[in-house]
């Protein structure tokens, strides 16, 4: 028998019963589990604590006792649960163990065992609930959820069975992880799955390529823990279908790098690559070029005919490049139409030339552009290193100084740079700058130069000069910022301006009672391209209600012959609206006198340049002569500009042109001081009639 103190010290409730039930024995651990002291219960039939409950629905209720089943012989041996009452008729769940006490073959009684199970009922019940609450929250879920238990998904929810397009029973029982990503993935997620299941890790978190049933390949990210799933050790986690998310990703991340028009590198790519090669050539002491290249009058392409036509012909002009340049050389996009060329191991200033000069040709030649056959030119600024500049940012200051220093010469050509050009590219910029404000700050003037009757000196027009009155650098004068208003498109914006000023000008005479003839406003050959300077011209008129034939609009010889197509229908236009036309700085350019015919031009204007070498020069003289002749045959009125003496004034008079204008008549004045020189003109006129 078992020494009587084991029994005594047992956790366990041990008690024995007689044949017919009652108790024998009852160590302490069942006393206290019923509730009462061991004396108490001695006697008692085991069946006033054995009960019928509805208290613990998760024990058994047994129809007939286990041990009356073994005293009636019925088993040898019970176990399972059962409810138990306390001496204050409390329950609570035990699980126990039921056996026979024989003496000599014959039935003394029965030795029966229990210990209280509360806790671990309670402990099942919150696992069931918990596991109630995950599967109603996964099934409903947005993301994937799993349970994974010896290498096998023993739970997804719709949404995971949805993201690799199976239906759940194809999964659940018959597939694991590695079934469900691809082969470049599974070395990887194996080494997971066997950190997790051996308890090395326990939880994780990564990213993998999955394999659909279809064959396509997804990005997914993986959650997982070690957990308890129905009492088992498992793996339970969630899964996301990050596909889109990584090609947004992509996408940014090319964006961050790329231009999205061209495809070239951007800026900040550009400034990378140009750093690597300045250290490779630093290495290896090599020498490097950097181009930079500006398309020239690429804005009036995006004003004529839009921008998604600049957009394409950008493009093509990139691609005609690229397909140039050598493998190891960048190209790149900088903003607007400004590119950079990085060329690496130039052997000197030679090969950077003949780079240049190579690229510079693949402008010669149309660029097909939708219906558009387009020819546009290219200025080009070459900084070497290193005797240019040691960092990337001098090189791009420089070759930038260059680009400026080309566009200002005409374009369509290249320059290296040379110490001198810094201080005249920032000239440039900072000029640039602050004309974008010049307008809205009202800083700019009209100044009138009068048109004077040589025959009779009677003032009969003038011409509307814009000036610039700069808050601190005072008079700039056109000579500065003309080009630059040209070259950067600004100068359609002062243009307009031009016009609704001298209209109101000439609004405010006739209101005073000055009457002036004509007044001749000039046109860049920017705005006409433009196309909206007849709109602009018709607007001013209506709002002023002058009379259009007070105006002469001019145009130089120059613009005519480099916009030809262009001009023609825009010219049509204007003079349709009842104003003349002029063409300025005739015989400076090459025109083509079938174009002259076509054009419906009301005027000629000799440039300056011709008249201010006669009398001395006799060719100037010849050439004026040439000029006053071929206007009077296509019967076209003459004016000859930059009069400046009586000689100049009596040659011109002599061969036939009646109007100038120059310094020995009156320099351009601002509109009081015209004002007053007119009625003083007109005064005298009319002192020396009476």
């Amino acid at each position: 028998m078992l020494d009587r103190s084991i029994l005594e010290t047992a956790g366990e409730g041990i008690v024995s019963l007689d044949a017919r039930g009652s108790l024998t024995y009852v160590n302490p651990a069942a006393a206290e589990l019923l509730g009462a002291l061991p004396k108490d219960l001695l006697g008692r039939d085991a069946r006033d604590f054995w009960v019928q409950s509805n208290c613990y629905p998760q024990v058994d209720n047994w129809s007939k006792l286990p041990i009356q089943q073994i005293m009636d012989g019925d088993i040898q041996l019970s176990s399972g649960t059962a409810a138990f009452k306390r001496s204050d008729d409390t329950q609570f769940p035990v699980e126990f163990l039921a056996r026979p006490l024989i003496v000599s073959s014959s039935l003394k009684g029965i030795v029966l065992t229990f210990h209280d199970i509360t806790e671990k009922l309670e402990g099942r019940r919150a696992l069931e609930e918990s596991e109630s609450q995950f599967r109603e929250l996964s099934e409903n879920s947005l993301v994937g959820v799993y349970v994974i238990q010896e290498d096998i998904f023993t739970y997804v929810n719709p949404r995971l069975a949805e993201i690799f397009g199976y239906k759940r029973e194809e999964i659940i029982g018959k597939m694991g992880p590695l079934d469900l990503s691809s082969p470049e993935s599974r070395t990887g997620v194996k080494t997971n799955v066997e950190k997790r299941i051996s308890g090395e890790v326990e939880s994780i978190h990564y990213m993998i390529r999955g394999l659909r049933k279809d064959g396509t390949k997804i990005d997914v990210e993986l959650f997982g823990n070690r957990s308890l799933y129905h009492g088992t050790p498992g793996v339970i986690g969630t899964l996301l279908d990050i596909t889109s998310r990584i090609d947004a990703e992509g996408q940014i991340q090319y964006q961050a790098y790329y231009d999205t028009l061209t495809g070239l590198p951007n800026r900040r790519l550009f400034n990378d690559r140009l750093d690597h090669a300045l250290k490779t050539a630093d290495r290896q002491d090599q020498k490097l070029a950097l181009l930079c290249l500006d398309l020239d009058r690429f804005k009036q392409v995006n004003d004529s005919l839009g921008h998604e036509t600049g957009d394409a012909l950008l493009r093509s002009v990139c691609a005609r490049i690229q397909n140039t340049i050598h493998d190891n050389d960048t190209l790149a996009r900088l903003g607007g139409d400004e590119l950079a060329i990085v060329l690496e191991r130039i052997e000197g200033v030679e090969m950077a030339a003949a780079i240049s000069a190579q690229v510079l040709a693949l402008f010669e030649k149309p660029f097909d552009v939708g219906p558009h056959k387009l020819f546009i030119a290219a200025s080009m600024g070459i900084s070497i290193y290193p005797e240019d500049g040691e960092t990337g940012a001098n090189l791009v200051k420089h070759a930038d100084a260059a680009m400026y220093t080309a566009k200002k010469q005409g374009g369509a050509a290249y320059e290296f740079y040379r110490p001198a050009m810094t201080a005249s590219s920032a000239e440039w910029l900072e000029l640039e700058t602050a004309l974008r404000r010049a307008v809205e700050q009202k800083q700019l003037r009209l100044y009138f130069q009068p048109q004077v009757d040589l025959r009779s000196g009677k003032i009969i027009g003038a011409e509307a000069l814009v000036r610039w009155l700069h808050p601190d650098k005072g008079l700039i004068s056109p000579i500065k910022f003309i080009p630059i208003a040209e070259a950067t498109g600004q100068i359609v914006e002062v243009g307009d301006w031009v016009i609704k000023e001298a209209c109101r000008h000439l609004r405010n005479w006739q209101a005073d009672g000055l009457t002036i003839e004509q007044l001749a406003i000039n046109l860049s050959g920017v705005q006409v391209v433009r196309g909206d300077v007849v709109d602009s011209l018709r607007q001013a008129i209506e709002e002023t209600g002058i009379d259009p034939s007070m105006l002469e609009l001019e145009i130089t010889e120059n613009s005519i012959m480099e916009y030809t197509e262009d001009v023609q229908g825009v010219l049509l236009s204007l003079r349709n609206l009842g104003v003349s036309l002029a063409i300025d700085d005739f015989g400076t350019g090459y025109s083509s006198l079938s174009y002259l015919k076509q054009l419906p031009i009301d005027k000629l204007k000799i440039d300056r340049s011709f008249v201010m070498g006669i009398p001395e020069d006799t060719s100037d003289i010849a050439i004026i002569k040439a000029v006053i002749s071929l206007g009077n045959v296509l019967g076209l009125e003459i004016v000859a500009e930059g009069v400046e003496k009586p000689s100049q004034r009596n040659i011109i008079l002599e061969n036939g042109c009646h109007i100038g204008q120059g310094y020995l008549f009156s320099p351009p004045l601002p509109a009081e001081e015209f004002t007053d020189f007119v009625r003083k003109n007109r005064l005298t006129d009319d002192t020396s009639g009476h």
